[in-house]
């Protein structure tokens, strides 16, 4: 009788397997850190291999979104930004940083991003003045330029589109925070950004000031990721993501 229930027991237990079938575990590709070339801390070179065009991740209807941060900080660099001069910029900018590097990691299955992991850093995607990002950096990826110009009141631009880049308050694609932006949607530094940021009246989300006040200066954080929909919930999934790197932004004349 024992072993007839073990027999029993086991014919179902394969008859659940073969009939549920193996749960799919979904994954879109990570961008290679090694095709990311930045200059200084005022342009980054992208180059996006055609990887989601692939019909292995039709079913995902992926794109590429870039998630963006604006630290104030009272430093003028000019030169590449490394991880430890981030604590001398803005103290908040280095705990992001530490915070997201262990998703970076292409070694690290086990961090794994969620629609939250940006959200809650106060990251926020990245937007084209009069253009979907999307219609312009899609699926099929290709070599793309972010630039950061020196020049007060020059613009931040991506070629080869030459679209500006536009900060983003929750209206188009975005983290699902609504927030006003003061004084503006370009990426500038100005006075009136730092005395207009207050988050706790959703003003300025996408900026962090310094502990200690001090401004004259702006950097920004961008990341590169994958995103898709999973077909049988339709939630957000997302590749690992690539720090692109950290820019100045420019001031105005």
């Amino acid at each position: 009788m024992n072993k007839l229930f073990k027999f029993l027991i086991l014919v179902i237990s394969l008859v659940f397997i073969f009939s549920c079938g193996i749960e799919k575990f979904y994954y879109l590709p990570q961008v290679p850190v090694g095709n990311i070339t930045t200059t200084l801390n005022t342009n980054a070179v992208i180059n996006i291999p055609d990887v989601l065009s692939s019909s292995e991740y039709d079913e995902y209807a992926p794109g590429y979104s870039f998630y963006y941060r604006i630290y104030i900080s009272h430093l003028d660099i000019s030169s590449q930004i490394l991880p430890d001069e981030m604590t001398t910029i803005n103290s908040t900018l280095r705990s992001d940083y530490n915070f997201f590097e262990p998703y970076t990691d292409s070694t690290n299955q086990t961090s794994v991003l969620n629609a939250n992991s940006f959200r809650n850093r106060n990251y926020h995607e990245l937007e084209l003045y009069g253009i979907n990002i999307n219609s312009v950096i899609t699926r099929a990826g290709g070599t793309f330029t972010f630039n950061f110009p020196i020049i007060p009141g020059d613009s931040p631009f991506l070629e080869p589109s030459g679209y500006f880049l536009f900060r983003n308050s929750g209206t188009g694609n975005n983290n699902g925070i609504l927030f006003e932006l003061d004084p503006g949607p370009f990426f500038f530094y100005t006075e009136d950004l730092v005395e207009g940021t207050d988050t706790t009246n959703n003003i300025n989300n996408d900026v962090i000031l310094r502990s200690d006040r001090q401004s004259g200066f702006a950097y920004i954080s961008i990341y590169i990721v994958a995103v898709g929909a999973n077909p049988n919930n339709f939630t957000r999934i997302f590749s690992k993501p690539t720090h692109i790197g950290v820019f100045k932004l420019p001031g105005v004349p």
